[in-house]
């Protein structure tokens, strides 16, 4: 997936010089700070987003069992 962000000038300037400090792109060090946040913060979605799609799978059943 493609994505354009828009960032102000003093975090654009510090993405550039952590990417170099890290001898990392700017895209892959902010790709990787997506997937750190992600994993650390996107769990509890994720878990939210299965019970809703299994509670509607099984909503007959839970229905039945009160």
């Amino acid at each position: 997936m493609a994505l354009n962000v828009s960032l102000d000038e003093p975090l654009s300037v510090a993405l550039l010089v952590q990417s170099e400090a890290e001898g990392l792109t700017p895209q892959a060090l902010a790709s990787r700070v997506l997937r750190d946040y992600l994993g650390a913060h996107g769990h509890p979605l994720g878990v939210a987003t299965t019970a809703r799609e299994e509670a509607a799978r099984w909503r007959e059943l839970l229905e039945r069992l009160g």
